[in-house]
């Protein structure tokens, strides 16, 4: 059983947004992804953070809210187990209708990028978009709402890959990606799991050398740098927590439906309890009998009816 899997995050700064696409570009140091597979990778739309961002800077409003959202960074694939069966049409059927959703959703103009990464365990899209309206608004509201209108988007999405044999997460369920935050804790006990931060990633980065000078990262930027890696190191474990939550789930909807069912049966023997078979065949019988007797006067009615229409 393998499940459609969609993920959306809201960016409110600029500074989130070009964090999130060094990432995208893998123009930072990315821990859980393979160097030697990310030329696989392919960019739509645009090719690295200095392009992505002066694309979005042309697409949004000059007038809009100090917190308004900029971007929504989505991340949509599918089960682990699911990228080792599918075949290579497949993965690119699932990529294509991964980016025609967005399309659809917000507009092919308001994308961003789209990014296919193929160097990491799970292959995914990673899309950045702009919440712009049709009107010209900047609303992620307008797009992204409520739970209620997530939930939706989630069916709506797995609704487009469905034909690759791909299914919805149980709906209302609490494993959902939205609140997989929450498995952290158990996650980062994990002995399976180990993310090394060597001493080379926490010495600060030359940003912008110049012939006396240069620009070096912040403490906080070094910092932040290092917690988002950690982050993405334990991407595979949550994504399978999650997927194994959601099938427990599903266990336990399946066992309350076959309970269920159990005790419709048992209301509908009840009333043969202590006959014999000769006596639950007879009554059958007669049931049978009754029944086409009504079906012979609801005929007869109906044709008395029609010819009393006629006569009048």
């Amino acid at each position: 059983m393998a499940f459609a899997i969609m993920r959306a995050k809201k960016l409110k700064t600029m500074a989130n947004v070009t964090a999130s696409l060094n990432h995208c570009y893998r123009e930072r140091e990315t821990m859980n992804a393979d160097a030697e597979r990310t030329p696989e990778n392919e960019h739509r739309a645009a090719e690295s953070t200095a392009e992505a961002t002066t694309k979005l800077k042309a697409i949004l409003p000059s007038k809009r809210r100090k917190d308004a959202v900029l971007a929504i960074e989505y991340v949509l694939t599918a089960s682990p187990e699911w990228w080792v069966t599918a075949s290579g049409a497949e993965q690119q059927q699932f990529f294509d209708a991964s980016e025609k959703w967005l399309a659809d959703k917000y507009g092919q103009q308001n994308i961003i990028t789209a990014t296919i990464h193929r160097d990491e365990t799970s292959p995914h899209l990673s899309a950045f978009v702009a919440p712009v309206t049709q009107d010209g608004r900047l609303s992620a509201k307008d797009f992204i709402g409520n739970k209620s209108k997530m939930s939706k988007d989630q069916t709506s999405f797995a609704c487009v890959v469905q034909h690759l044999g791909l299914e919805r997460g149980i709906e209302g369920s609490k494993a959902t990606h939205q609140s997989i935050k929450k498995h952290y804790a158990a996650i980062q006990k994990s002995e399976e799991q180990v993310v090394i931060v060597s001493p080379e990633s926490v010495e600060p980065k030359v940003l912008k050398k110049g012939v006396f000078s240069k620009t070096v990262e912040s403490s906080a930027h070094v910092a932040s740098r290092l917690t988002e890696a950690v982050k993405d190191g334990y991407q595979e474990v949550v994504a399978n927590a999650s997927v194994a939550l959601q099938d427990r789930k599903r266990l336990a909807d399946l066992t309350m439906t076959m309970e269920n069912q159990r005790n419709e049966l048992k209301r509908a023997h009840s009333p043969f309890q202590g006959l014999t078979k000769n006596q639950i065949r007879n009554l059958l019988e007669q049931a049978e009998a009754l029944k086409k007797e009504n079906e012979i006067s609801k005929s007869q009615s109906v044709s008395k009816r029609f010819r009393e229409g006629n006569e009048l």
